[in-house]
């Protein structure tokens, strides 16, 4: 099944997008989501930590004719979301849409990951989420409601916990395999 956007559909709407720009060229979830909503007739007002992320995302929505305003924000700093929030409002009268997209992940489990980059990881990870919707949430129910987009990333389940053993264990037999043989081999009434 291909989902076609429908044009207008996000009409008069506003689309608070944190995470808008990209690590690297192409396309990353912030920005695509940036580029959609505007093409679906958003105004999106676009959060990231740094400009040169967002230059491509604006280029992009603009080619597709919509309306973006940046804001350069830390998604972890209480104080900068409010001023984000804030911004956005004064901008636009209101937010309909929160799309909590920051994220990032460290290398290493819980023996390799030292205690302060675990901290950074929570913040980056969830703080954001939070912060984000204890501002937006407000806007919203003053407004009548929204609509609030979280996303993840599979990058934790990039690899195993541990290295693997370069060398294969023997695999064990279950013990129903080991019952199965033992009935088959064993005369009828041996038990």
């Amino acid at each position: 099944m291909t989902l076609s956007p429908r044009p207008g559909r996000l009409a008069g709407k506003v689309a608070f997008i944190t995470g808008a720009g990209c690590v690297g060229p192409g396309w990353g979830n912030g920005r695509a989501a940036a580029v959609l909503f505007a093409r679906e007739g958003a105004s999106v007002f676009a959060v990231d930590l740094e400009a040169e992320t967002m230059a491509e995302t604006v280029a992009r929505v603009e080619e597709e004719g919509g309306t973006i305003t940046t804001h350069l924000c830390d998604a972890t700093d209480g104080a900068q979301v409010e001023a984000a929030v804030r911004a956005c409002v004064a901008r636009f009268g209101t937010i309909d849409i929160l799309v909590n997209n920051v994220g990032g992940s460290a290398p290493g489990g819980a023996v390799i990951l030292s205690e302060e980059r675990w901290r950074a990881q929570l913040d980056v990870n969830l703080t954001s989420v939070f912060l984000a919707c204890k501002q937006v949430i407000p806007v919203m129910e003053a407004a009548g409601g929204g609509a609030i987009v979280n996303t993840a990333s599979t990058s934790a389940c990039a690899g195993p916990v541990r290295p693997r053993s370069p060398t294969p264990r023997p695999r064990r037999r279950s013990s129903s395999s080991r019952a199965s043989r033992r009935s088959s081999t064993r005369p009828s009434g041996s038990g």
